[in-house]
């Protein structure tokens, strides 16, 4: 998916510029959220191709996220949780979502996005 635009939220400034750089550096276009409420605001104006979120986030967290979305009418792509919390596997298979856990290897993750992306 080349210059896809994927939607990065995680509340942590230095691990959203991390994404950004990384998934700007393979050929997509990034918008970064600090929390879900931002988020929704983001996807409200443009819908993203894919979604990276953190799960635990001030305001609005990752799971929480999903779910408004998708009651909005909003959550037609592909996500993938990324989150240091003990139980993210589980999480985000509740979700049916794609998971890695933090910190994160940037090649398993870019591998992880293209595949989600190709699908």
């Amino acid at each position: 998916m080349d210059s896809g635009y994927i939607l990065v939220v995680d509340d942590d400034a230095p691990t959203r510029l991390l994404l950004r750089n990384l998934l700007e550096d393979d050929g997509f276009n990034v918008q970064a959220a600090c929390d879900g409420f931002e988020a929704i605001q983001c996807c409200e104006r443009r819908l993203p191709d894919m979604m990276i979120t953190d799960l635990n986030m001030p305001r609005l967290g990752g799971a929480e996220l999903v779910g408004e979305l998708e009651s909005r009418g909003l959550g037609t792509f592909p996500v993938i949780v990324i989150s240091g919390r003990e139980d993210c596997a589980e999480v985000a298979e509740g979700l049916s979502l794609s998971a890695m856990s933090k910190p994160f290897d940037s090649h398993r993750l870019l591998q992880m996005v293209r595949g989600v992306a190709n699908a």
